[in-house]
């Protein structure tokens, strides 16, 4: 029965942590577009464009007046 309960409670922790590590975004185009990435997306400055790679694994760029919203998705 010990053995039991313990097993559960390091199963119940080990399932928390990884729902607590898991972020991902979603970045929205004025357009209507969604993009879905596992990584902030990032802000160059001097293009004026926000780059990330999307859950396919190809590089997005999106211009910063075409972009509507990012939103952190748990």
């Amino acid at each position: 029965m010990k053995t039991l309960c313990t097993t559960l409670l390091l199963c119940l922790f080990l399932l928390a942590a990884t729902g607590c590590g898991s972020k991902s975004y979603q970045v929205k185009t004025t357009d209507g577009d969604v993009y879905t990435t596992s990584e902030q997306p990032e802000y160059d400055k001097k293009s004026q464009t926000y780059s990330f790679e999307n859950e396919k694994g190809m590089a997005v760029t999106i211009k910063r007046e075409d972009l509507k919203v990012i939103e952190e998705v748990k």
